[in-house]
């Protein structure tokens, strides 16, 4: 079938207009039935390059459709599609879960990755079965996973009952029995607490955990998904609230969950809005409120009623999170803790960073409840951190402090400081029904008061000591402590992560590691015995049976574990691999021995702590050990990539290891070692998935491929018997380890064990030799899971988590299927990724079976967890429906009852709910398919109902059954609800039935397929039943529609405030909102260059003379003479390197990792001429690609990935084909100048132009080359050799250039010019005073020009053996401003056939360096916070950073053309230009450094205004006022008359100045101040007559103020004309919150002034995802169309468009690039009635 061919057929019934929905259902239709036409007729699976042909076909249709390169596909929309396929079979639910981390919040999925995954989905389908993996497509030869070949064993037999076994469900289960390992090592709050019954309640990892004291066992709370952050209980101690860290599947928004202690069922799901995590949380002294803290900038209070599941109030509170918390991986929370007053109800606290505040409820107004804070006063005490806070009987709060006092405070005042511990104060209880208070923290102490009186009495001999864990440490700090009810005994929770029971004998409950753990070995002939290690100093030694740590190794001072092993056959030594850190490091390196070592520990002590008995060093850090089977010899495996055998011996009778024979062939770290059961051979495989084999004792490499070889142990990742665990979507650093059973429970055959990198383990059936195999998933861990192995008789098996720290240990069962006394149903994933499956408690098992689920419903309980399956076991039963005329609608059943009344609506049915069907919907119904229980019910209860009244009946009965279940009504809520969790039914109902029923809620939407989950619950739940649309589908519904008469106020979902509609003009709004845009931008200038943070040159002429180099997202093309630019827009994120081909006609620029490619950078190749990209080269799991080069011949291209350890690859671009992929062994740094994302350490890369296969890298204190070895079975390699500087000191290489003679010339950051020769320093020169950046040898010539700091260039003759400084030829950049030194020179390149130069500075300018230097781009070298545009004319804007200078730009010339004068040790945040002629800038700064510090010793705040005087003729604009104001400026704008100047502050407050002219100068004159925003004030606008002045802040409150005396105006004033409207809120732009959008996502955004299409002009907004999007004016419809533009990297922070709105601009933040639109008519109105049509940047044409 030829191209044309297939393009004809799939281009058939396309249609001509309509949604995006419809465009891409339609997309999909066209694939399933190309798929259909083109499948083999007798097995039904699609011949593979008759499928490549249609992909290929659809691509390019895809490319060539505007409409759908953003598209995205719902599961709904995608199952149907694939129902449409004739012959072909899709498994569509395991597909379209392998694209779920891809999913928005709606769960909508690109459609461009859907069509990608569809080939292998159809070519491997079959009956949808797992497939076993044959000689002829790997089961001899080289497997997909590994870089060595994979061998069936001789005997294999494909149809043996061992293969069958392959292909099904893995016949065990894991159960979890235990977890070893408390949170106390960074919460702020108490997180352990007894419950009623005695039981100890805390949390580990994601699981949240109830242990018996006396029994010890333990059961779990599995409904969490990431990290726990805190915990609570209620005043009964019977209900737990956990809260934890954003959940990526809920669009990065954390949620809470409200547990039975008991039970472990879950009552409530509360979803927080877009924070970081919930940081604190407290029950209120009557218990159904619920206060939380949510870790946002700033942080906010959030109060909810749990048990309706709704959020009564959210307010910020003003505080700003920390940077970093102790694992670096989320902002630390300031605010400590929370508490609620147990004498005022409504009355709660917060206390943390230098702060306590109190809030207070205020009256209910419309139904609604706000809480104000206050602000408890320290003085005269000083101010300090408040670490514990807690009320006791007389009302007053005592706090604890970071120096060990504690503060009283009555009626919110400090009176009395009292000295009571020794260091910090971390926890205060007060012991209910008593009047004794308790303090405790640093070194253990507990002390307990009496606060009966005035003050808290210290009672003599009542203080406690908590003993030393190990001998010689100190006792640890409390972070929790809580008393058993009824005892004196208390619970305590230490920095150890330890829990204990501190009574007459102190115990140990529970042990914990401090470190991310890395190690884990089993014993190896007792079967409870197991020992793991973190980076610490010590190992631990666990006795799974008892549950509990029975020894500890003595501890290696100076060190820290990377890995252990058991030796066999009787476990008395225990081998330890560490590296030394630290002192012990540096002493070690002096005495010329290497970081890495080998401990022996004797393990037959019986004191608890095993000895160091040997030690011996190794020549890397040890990244694995194995002793062999016989026990005489261990393998040590090396981060370097070698491998070290050691004779274990005993001499004098003591322990030796001699060094045996040493292995080397891997190209990075040794992960795993096992040793064949004969002891003869060791197999390893690294991090490059590299399966090598050895011979045991003399190190030798063995080439045969030893398939019939029995192994002691398989812990390789990579290999025939465990080639199918990989599932699809993995890459090589998703699978951390894996560990074979020895003993199988059900066939004979065993398990295969594997922790992921997403905190999961996965079981399957050995071997495994599958594709796509069967398996379960049990998730439990918050992190990534490091290790995992069966105990000695694969009766438990033991997982131990990285960051999580959390050791769970896991019991291993007959599956159910193998078992029929084994309770409940499989959860079986089968897939990648595989649906998950969680493991349940000890108590839920012994609960009996679950009842049959139909095939969806299971699919759900798998994904929700434990805690939906427990609550899925009770059954649903449904009582009788019956008439009756009733008063109240919104009556609620109470949970605990056992038999509960639903009270629908006037003379409705009610319906009797039995309590655990009650149970199981609230458990379930916030989580999956909310409306389906809902929609059955609601048409059985209508079913009989007459048709005039179904639907207005069926309302009543929806909202009322809602209410009931506690699923939120209101329509934004429930909406993303909806959209999260699709509820069309799988397969459609019959029609006539259907309309026979009269349900309309969820079994009848297969009947519209075009119906979404939103759209119907709008349909269903308008506020006013009047304007309540009917239609169930529309492209975007309106949210108000104003009436001509009386238009009703409206409370939109982003705002606080009521939103008023106009009086009239109402349905033209509405009409105009439904239409898109009848505008368009067009990118016509890119501001800025990336020149801060590059490593290598960013910067290149083309062979036609023009610029290349990129900033932001975009790649830019920029021609001298015109100054016009060209842009490559094919990258999603931050581009990091370029570079051209020897042609220089061809580009190709590296970015950082893309979400929508599971966290994968890819490499795009364009033309520089045309802008057409030829290839993008997806790279594997790293950060970023860093830096990159094109072979001399130009068919290659290298790049370089920054990952641990970074890793080069070679690429056959035209072919889009990897050659080879070899790791550099070089670490990444932290973090780069941003702080986003890991720094590359490998700063370039350069090809040999005398040896086409040779290039070299360079760096952090290296310099390699690469050799390409001999090409074997078709594959290419390449082999790192590392330079040698030796005479020379070892430096950082900063360049690196070949030279003609073949010598490598590299730049230091001392200054000095390193010369290479064979790869050796031969000769150092002294040429710069500083860094050298750049080096270039100009084609053709004999010169070297290197560059660097302070803007020098020099010119070098290398025509010889050693460069010579040519004379006369030295020249230095020119300063761009007087008074400061010339930038530092970060890329160079030269004109073709010229002795010009073109620069780039380390000021992000670029510069052309010829007789007459010229800037030709200018930059910002800050992030951008500020833009304004002038008021008059057309083309000047003015732009500012965190920096002490403004820009000021002309768009018409797209150059720079001023600056304001520097402000001297401040940092600008907003900017406005003073109407009407623009003759004065107001800039906003905030103080910084030492002259914040000189302004508060002067009594003045950090925050001012500055007067710039714009009418400057030299380029700077000289400041000519400046006024002090209350905070933090964060908002200005002039009234429309130029009078008046208003300040919106950090604070929340605004302060209005006059302007006025006195003595020839000008005076801001402070006129009023306006007060009542929560937070933060973001925008602020003027009405047109200059009288009132309107604003919104952070928490999205619109306030409007009058302009002379600040008073807050009460009215509506919808009919005001604004001169401007910046506020992101408010009835004109209500509309442009795309779904999903929470209150940070909209940055800005700016109405323009003139329309250039149907008056009423259009609405710019900046988002939070790098977009500008364009709206019509006014917005007012909900999911309005608009269009999306993207090419910034970070958040868009501003946008606004110039006078006469031709032009529009956005600055990007973290991007530093200001961006320039052109505003022309959409395709659409090209030929409407426009007049001055502007066609390239003059008015040239009228129509």
């Amino acid at each position: 079938m030829e191209v044309e061919e297939v393009t004809h057929e799939l281009g058939a019934d396309w249609p001509e207009e309509g949604s995006r929905s419809e465009l891409l259902l339609a997309c999909m239709r066209r694939i399933a039935r190309a798929g259909g036409r083109l499948a083999s007729p007798d097995e039904g699976v699609v011949d593979a390059a008759r499928l490549e042909l249609v992909r290929a076909t659809l691509r390019e249709t895809l490319d060539g459709a505007d409409e759908l390169r953003d598209g995205r596909v719902s599961r709904a929309e995608f199952a149907r599609a694939c129902a449409e396929l004739s012959g072909a079979r899709f498994r569509s639910d395991a597909l379209f879960a392998a694209l779920s981390h891809l999913a928005d919040l709606a769960g909508r999925v690109p459609i461009g990755r859907v069509i990608d995954e569809l080939a292998p989905s159809q070519r491997h389908a079959g009956e949808g079965r797992a497939r076993l993996v044959t000689a002829r497509d790997g089961g001899d030869g080289k497997h997909a996973r590994g870089r060595t070949g994979v061998f069936a064993p001789t005997a294999w037999d494909e149809s043996s009952a061992l293969a069958r076994r392959t292909l099904g469900p893995p016949d065990a289960r894991l159960e979890l029995e235990a977890i070893h390992g408390y949170a106390g090592l960074a919460n702020s709050a108490p997180n352990l607490f007894c419950s009623s019954a005695g039981e100890l309640v805390y949390y580990t990892a994601a699981v949240g955990v109830v242990l018996s004291v006396e029994s010890r066992a333990q059961r779990f709370f599995l409904g969490h998904t990431d990290d726990i952050h805190c915990l609570a209980l209620d005043p009964t101690r019977t209900i737990a609230a956990t809260g934890q860290t954003a959940d990526r599947a809920l669009g990065g928004r954390p949620f809470v969950c409200v547990w039975d202690v008991a039970s472990m069922h879950e009552y409530a799901r509360l979803v927080h809005g877009r924070v970081n995590r919930v940081s604190a949380l407290a029950f209120a002294a009557h218990g159904a409120w619920l206060a939380t803290v949510g870790c946002s900038a700033p942080q906010s209070v959030h109060v909810w009623d749990w048990r309706a599941r709704a959020l009564l109030c959210e307010v910020g509170t003003g505080i700003q999170p920390a940077p970093r918390d102790v694992d670096g991986r989320t902002a630390l929370s300031n605010v400590y803790g929370l508490r609620w007053s147990p004498h005022a109800p409504h009355v709660f606290l917060t206390h943390g960073k230098a702060h306590l505040h109190y809030w207070t409820a205020e009256r209910e107004r419309a139904g609604e409840r706000s809480w104000r804070k206050g602000a408890a006063i320290f003085d005269p005490a000083p101010v300090v951190d408040v670490l514990c806070a807690e009320f006791v009987p007389n009302g007053d709060v005592v706090s604890g402090s970071a120096a060990g006092e504690l503060y009283v405070w009555r009626s919110w005042r400090v009176v009395r400081v009292l000295s009571a511990h020794a260091a910090e104060v971390r926890v205060l209880l007060h012991r209910a029904g008593t009047c004794e208070l308790v303090s405790a923290g640093a070194r253990g102490i507990i002390h307990r008061w009496d606060v009966s009186g005035e003050l808290p009495v210290l009672l003599a001999h009542a203080t406690r000591q908590l003993p030393a864990a190990y001998e010689g440490e100190r006792p640890p700090t409390i972070r929790a402590l809580d008393a058993f009810v009824g005892s004196d005994a208390f619970v305590v929770g230490t920095g150890r992560c330890d829990i204990w029971q501190l009574d007459a004998d102190p115990d140990i409950l529970v042990s914990g590691h401090t470190a991310d753990l890395v190690a884990l070995d089993v014993h190896p002939s007792r079967r409870a015995l197991f020992i793991t290690a973190g980076h610490a100093e010590r190992a631990f030694v666990w006795d799974a049976s008892e549950r509990r740590l029975v020894g500890i190794t003595q501890r290696l001072v100076g060190q820290a574990i990377r890995c252990v092993s058991w030796a066999p056959p009787k476990g008395e030594l225990i081998g330890v691999g560490a590296v030394r850190a630290g002192d012990t490091a540096e002493r070690a390196r002096r005495a010329g021995a290497s970081d890495g070592c080998v401990a022996l520990i004797d393990a037959t002590g019986a004191d608890g702590v095993f000895a160091l008995c040997a030690m011996v060093d190794v020549a890397s850090e040890p990244s694995a050990l194995r002793f062999s089977p016989d026990g005489s010899r261990l393998a040590v495996g090396l981060r370097s990539g070698g491998i070290e055998v050691f004779a274990l011996r005993r001499e004098l009778d003591e322990h030796v290891l001699a060094p045996l024979c040493a292995c080397g062939g891997h190209s990075c770290a040794v992960r795993q070692l096992d040793w064949s059961a004969d002891s003869s051979l060791l197999q390893s495989s690294c991090a490059a998935l590299e399966l090598l084999r050895w011979h045991g004792t003399t190190g030798e490499q063995i080439r045969q491929d030893e398939r019939d070889r029995e192994w002691q142990t398989w812990s390789c990742i990579v290999g025939w018997p465990v080639m199918g665990v990989w599932p699809r979507g993995y890459d090589a650093s998703d699978i951390n380890a894996l560990d074979r059973s020895t003993l199988g429970v059900g066939v004979a055959g065993g398990h295969v064990a594997v922790a992921d990198d997403f905190g999961r383990v996965l079981l399957f059936n050995h071997p495994c030799v599958a594709q796509d195999a069967p398996h379960l998933a049990y998730r439990g861990h918050s992190s990534h899971v490091s290790g995992v192995r069966f105990l000695r008789g694969s009766e438990r098996c033991i997982s131990i988590g990285g960051h999580d720290r959390a050791v769970f240990q896991w019991a291993v069962w007959p599956s159910r299927a193998h078992d029929a006394r084994a309770p409940g149903p499989p959860t079986l994933a089968r897939g990648a990724p595989p649906l998950l499956a969680g493991a349940r408690s000890a108590d839920s098992a012994a609960a009996g079976p679950e009842p049959p689920l139909a095939t969806t419903e299971r699919v759900a309980c798998v994904q929700a967890g434990g805690a939906a399956r427990g609550a899925g076991r009770a059954a649903a039963r449904l009582g009788s429906a019956r008439r009756q005329p009733v008063v109240d609608a919104r009556a609620v059943a109470a949970p605990g009852r056992a038999r509960a009344q639903l009270v629908i609506a006037p003379r409705a049915p009610v319906l009797s709910v039995e309590s655990d069907f009650e149970r199981a919907v609230l458990a379930r119904t916030p989580r999956y398919d909310a409306a389906r229980y809902v929609g059955k019910l609601c048409a059985k209860l209508t079913r009989h109902e007459p048709a005039e009244r179904a639907d207005a009946l069926r309302e009543d009965c929806v909202r009322a059954l809602l209410a009931h279940f506690g699923v939120p009504c209101e329509e934004d809520e429930f909406a993303r609800l909806c959209a999260r969790y699709p509820f069309a039914s799988p397969t459609a109902p019959d029609h006539a039935a259907c309309a026979a029923s009269g349900g309309i809620a969820c079994v009848q939407l297969g009947v519209y397929p075009a119906v979404s989950a939103s759209s119907l619950i709008r349909a269903l739940f308008a506020s006013d039943a009047r304007r309540r649309p009917r239609a169930l589908a529309q492209s975007a519904p309106v949210i108000a529609r104003p009436s001509t008469s009386a238009p009703l106020p409206v409370r939109h979902a982003r705002c606080r405030t009521l939103l008023h509609p106009p009086s009239t003009g109402g349905v033209a709004a509405e009409q105009r909102s439904r239409e898109p845009p009848d505008a368009r931008l067009e990118l016509e200038a890119i501001h800025g260059y990336a020149g801060l943070a590059n490593s290598a040159p960013n910067l290149f002429c083309s062979s036609a003379g023009e610029l290349v180099y990129y900033t932001a997202a975009v790649g830019v093309v920029l021609s001298v003479e015109s100054r016009a630019q060209r842009f490559f827009l094919g990258h999603t994120d931050d581009i990091h390197c370029l570079a051209l081909d020897p042609t220089r006609t061809i580009a190709a620029t590296g970015q950082t990792a893309d979400r929508a490619l599971g966290g994968r950078p890819f490499v795009c190749v364009w033309d520089v001429a045309s802008m057409h990209e030829y290839a993008r080269l997806v790279h594997g799991r790293v950060n970023r690609v860093s830096a990159l080069a094109f072979a001399a011949h130009g068919a290659w291209l290298a790049t370089v990935g920054c990952s641990a350890p970074q890793s080069v690859h070679v690429w056959d671009w035209r072919a889009r084909a990897l050659l080879c992929e070899v790791g550099t062994g070089i670490q990444p740094a932290p973090r780069d100048v941003d702080g986003r994302t890991a720094l590359s350490n490998v700063y370039g890369l350069r090809w040999s132009p005398h040896a086409p296969h040779v290039f070299l890298t360079h760096g952090k204190a290296h310099l390699h080359y690469w050799t390409a070895e001999r090409e074997r079975a078709g594959e290419r390699s390449w082999r790192k050799g590392a330079a040698i500087f030796d005479p020379a000191p070892v430096v950082d290489v900063l360049c690196a250039e070949f030279v003609p003679n073949g010598d490598v010339v590299s730049g230091s950051a001392a200054g000095e010019l390193y010369v290479w020769r064979s790869w050796r320093v031969v000769r150092v020169l002294s040429a710069h005073a500083a860094e050298v950046r750049v080096l270039l040898h100009r084609a053709g010539t004999r010169e070297l020009v290197s560059a660097g700091a302070r803007g020098i260039i020099h010119r070098w003759d290398v025509s010889g053996e050693l460069p010579v400084l040519l004379a006369h030829a030295t020249r230095q950049l020119p300063a761009a401003y007087e008074g400061e030194r010339p930038p530092t020179i970060r890329a160079l390149d030269v004109f073709v056939g010229s002795d010009a130069f073109v620069v780039g500075t380390g000021r992000c300018d670029i510069w052309q360096l010829d007789a007459d230097p010229d800037i030709l781009v200018s930059g910002h070298t800050a992030d951008l916070v500020a833009l304004d545009v002038h008021p008059s004319r057309r083309a000047l804007f003015i732009t500012a950073g965190h920096a002490e200078r403004a820009f000021v730009w002309d768009a018409s010339e797209r150059r720079l053309v001023g600056i304001t004068q520097r402000l001297v040790g401040q940092a600008i945040r907003c900017v406005s230009w003073a109407p009407p002629k623009g003759e004065l800038i107001g800039v906003g700064a905030v103080r910084a450094g030492d002259t914040a510090e000189r302004a508060r010793r002067a009594g003045a705040s950090d925050g001012c205004v500055a007067l710039i005087d714009a009418t400057g003729a030299d380029g700077v604009f000289a400041l000519c006022a400046m006024v002090d104001v209350a905070s933090e400026p964060s908002a200005l704008r002039f009234s429309p008359d130029g009078s008046r100047l208003a300040v919106g502050l950090r604070s929340g407050g605004i302060e209005v100045f006059a302007l006025r002219r006195e003595l020839d100068e000008h005076v801001l004159a402070p006129l009023c101040a306006c007060g009542g925003h929560s937070c933060a004030v973001r925008q602020l606008d003027w009405s047109a007559d200059s009288s009132l002045l309107q604003s919104s802040c952070a928490a999205l409150e619109l306030l409007r103020w009058h302009g002379t005396t600040g008073e807050q105006i009460r009215q509506d004033e919808r009919d005001r004309e604004w001169q401007t409207w910046s506020c992101i809120v408010g009835w004109p732009v209500m509309g442009v919150w795309p779904r999903g959008y929470d209150a940070s996502d909209i940055n800005a955004l700016d109405r323009s002034t003139l329309g250039v299409g149907v008056a009423g002009g259009h609405v710019a907004v900046a988002d939070d995802f790098g977009r500008v999007l364009l709206f019509n004016h006014p917005c007012v419809a909900q999911d309005a169309p608009h269009l999306a533009y993207r090419g910034h990297s970070s958040h868009v922070s501003g946008v606004r468009f110039l006078r006469g709105s031709e032009r529009c601009i956005s600055i990007g933040g973290h991007d530093r690039a200001v961006f320039q639109w052109a505003v022309w008519p959409s395709r659409a109105h090209d030929c409407g009635n426009i007049i001055g049509l502007k066609i390239g940047g003059l008015f040239q044409r009228s129509v």
